[in-house]
């Protein structure tokens, strides 16, 4: 996706009738001039909504992992250019119902 609009969109989408926990933690920055790398550890917990967790075929998920992120330097302000989330740890957790007994 491009853009701020695009964004917000897709996230929205994604967890706005989740509940949700999302940390991240200690960054690594490098900068060379006006860009800058950071890679962000992060933990998420998210519970679906019941439509979302049939699509998904699970209830949420605990996930472990790092935002590897590269930001510009624009009119004397950070921006973020470029964002990716990759997992380490992907605990999906099943549906009750489907759960044995």
């Amino acid at each position: 996706m491009h853009g701020r609009e695009d964004a917000i969109t897709y996230i929205r989408s994604c967890v706005e009738h989740a509940k949700t926990a999302h940390h991240v933690h200690n960054p690594e920055i490098t900068v060379e001039g006006d860009t800058a790398q950071v890679i962000w550890a992060m933990q998420d917990r998210v519970i679906w909504p019941e439509d979302r967790a049939a699509r998904l075929n699970e209830s949420g998920h605990t996930g472990f992992g790092q935002y590897h992120e590269t930001y510009a330097r624009q009119n004397g302000r950070w921006r973020i250019a470029k964002s990716r989330l990759l997992y380490l740890i992907y605990e999906p957790h099943p549906r009750a119902w489907d759960t044995p007994s």
